[in-house]
């Protein structure tokens, strides 16, 4: 459940706009463009989900194992996966988005395996 909501926020992401920042210094961003102090550097979400680039050919497939390594659940980086943003900005939210995913998969599969009389009432 996890990844599949992971892939949703990847592909259609809550904030989906234009995001930028103004830079402070000079600097070298990963693909070794230089920025110089005052530039603006913006990204867009929605486009960096379905990028090539960063996904494969087939990034506008569904493919859930992108996110498995040997079956286990392996987060992409924040700055691959944009969708909470990244570095000393990123979104408050993110961890208790996460628990809550948690918390609905833990219900879920305990009211699944569990008698009909003893299900938590949701």
């Amino acid at each position: 459940m996890m990844i599949i909501l992971l892939i949703d926020c990847n592909v259609i992401p809550l904030v989906y706009f234009m995001d930028g920042r103004c830079t402070k210094m000079d600097d070298i961003l990963p693909d070794r463009h230089r920025v110089k102090k005052g530039d603006g550097v913006y990204y867009m979400a929605y486009a960096m989900g379905r990028m090539p680039y960063n996904w494969g050919e087939d990034a506008e497939e569904f493919r859930p194992e992108r996110w498995l390594n040997n079956g286990t659940f392996q987060p992409e980086l924040p700055f691959k996966f944009v969708a909470y943003h990244a570095g000393p900005q990123i979104c408050i939210g993110k961890d208790f988005a996460y628990m809550q995913i948690n918390k609905s998969q833990l219900l879920f599969s305990a009211s699944s395996a569990c008698p009909p009389h003893l299900r938590p009432h949701l």
